[in-house]
């Protein structure tokens, strides 16, 4: 498994304070119950959507707030007041 670049701070203030416009409120939702630690499969069953829906909300977070994880986008949203 190869190792995860650490998230560069300077790219992350940059991006944070537009999150906020970028992020859609149905993309909050997911990221604050991935916040919790659902799966995929939890938060298509929290809302009522399909595991492939979720998936693609996560995708677009990830590359809005240009987070390489799940975890490290949870993480940018916390810090940065977008959930």
């Amino acid at each position: 498994m190869a190792s995860q670049e650490p998230v560069d701070e300077g790219r992350v203030a940059a991006v944070a304070p537009r999150g906020r416009d970028l992020i859609t409120p149905r993309e909050r939702e997911v990221l604050r119950l991935v916040a919790t630690g659902m799966t995929t499969g939890d938060v298509a069953s929290a809302l009522v959507i399909s595991e492939h829906t979720v998936h693609r909300h996560v995708a677009n977070i990830l590359t809005k707030l240009d987070a390489p994880t799940r975890a490290a986008a949870v993480s940018i949203a916390a810090r940065n007041g977008l959930i």
